[in-house]
């Protein structure tokens, strides 16, 4: 019935012009669409390759500056003190065997150094609890307490304001293996949401390190 009334109202030019239009608006839509999800996909693509090279600059970062700062001896007259304001060469603190130094800026990122302790709360990667000390840059002892128990942190925890490492005013928290010769070793900076990293970084120290 519309044929024929198409017919009769439009010439077969007009009728095959309209249908050429409906066609054209039709392949349009369609190419729209998959426009949008192909622009979708390059925006996604765009962000992966974005956060992969956000992450390969800070792996780059953590290679030079852990290359420039191992072999590093720190003096033996810098002292660090403990809760109740008592005074220890760095030397008295290592005297029992290796240890990890976590070192943290009490403005720094305070989710960093949560990770971290969380991290190493997994007994698998060999590293007790005795042989972690924190070493953060609070004034006191009473700063220090209060900053422990907030955070639930278990190991030794002793605040000095500078151990003389050139990375400490960058004010992030960094990592290293140390003992008596007070000599920095397998020096890293946790990067921000990448507990892998960490973890292979802790795995590694488990392997070459007799903690």
């Amino acid at each position: 019935m519309i044929f024929f009334k198409l017919k009769k109202n439009f010439s077969i030019h007009q009728i095959a012009y309209i249908c050429i239009l409906l066609i054209f608006a039709a392949v349009t839509l369609i190419m729209k669409k998959h426009f949008n999800k192909i622009e979708g996909l390059y925006s996604e693509a765009e962000t992966i390759i974005n956060q992969q090279t956000y992450l390969l600059n800070l792996l780059d970062e953590n290679v030079n500056i852990g290359q420039t700062i191992d072999g590093l001896k720190l003096k033996e007259s810098t002292i660090v003190y403990d809760t109740l304001n008592n005074q220890y060469s760095l030397k008295t603190i290592m005297k029992t065997g290796t240890k990890l130094i976590i070192k943290n800026n009490q403005n720094s990122c305070s989710k960093c150094l949560e990770d971290e302790l969380a991290l190493l709360k997994d007994t698998t990667l060999g590293i007790s609890g005795e042989n972690i000390i924190l070493i953060t840059t609070h004034s006191n002892g009473r700063q220090l307490l209060a900053y422990k128990s907030a955070n639930g942190i278990k190991c030794n925890v002793y605040y000095c304001k500078n151990l003389e490492i050139p990375f400490e005013k960058e004010e992030r928290i960094f990592t290293f293996v140390c003992d008596t010769s007070l000599v920095v070793k397998q020096f890293f900076i946790p990067i921000p949401n990448y507990p892998t990293i960490s973890k292979r970084y802790y795995t590694n120290l488990k392997n070459n390190f007799h903690f």
